[in-house]
């Protein structure tokens, strides 16, 4: 039985499993990070970042009307408030 366990066949296997857990394990802490709610916010605010660059290269004055449009949605309240305490 001690035969067995010794065994230069045994011991590979053994190595081989120990080294594709550590692989598995490996890539399991990578996806984690990867699929992480804060990377992939980064990762889909940089994408916008660079398609609003591309874009305002591109086409300057509809980026412009774009961005107020957003801007007064964002606004809309506060401007909304200002504007009523400016009639009294």
């Amino acid at each position: 039985m001690k035969d067995a366990k010794e065994s230069p066949r045994l011991l590979l296997a053994e190595t081989k499993r120990t080294a594709a857990r550590e692989r598995l394990f490996g890539r399991v802490d990578e996806l984690k990070t990867r699929l992480s709610p804060g990377a992939l916010a980064d990762e889909v605010m940089n994408g916008l970042a660079d398609r609003a660059t591309e874009l305002a290269g591109k086409r300057p004055m509809a980026f412009l009307a774009a961005a107020g449009a957003l801007g007064l949605v964002i606004l809309r309240r506060p401007m909304a408030r200002w504007l009523s305490r400016r009639r009294k």
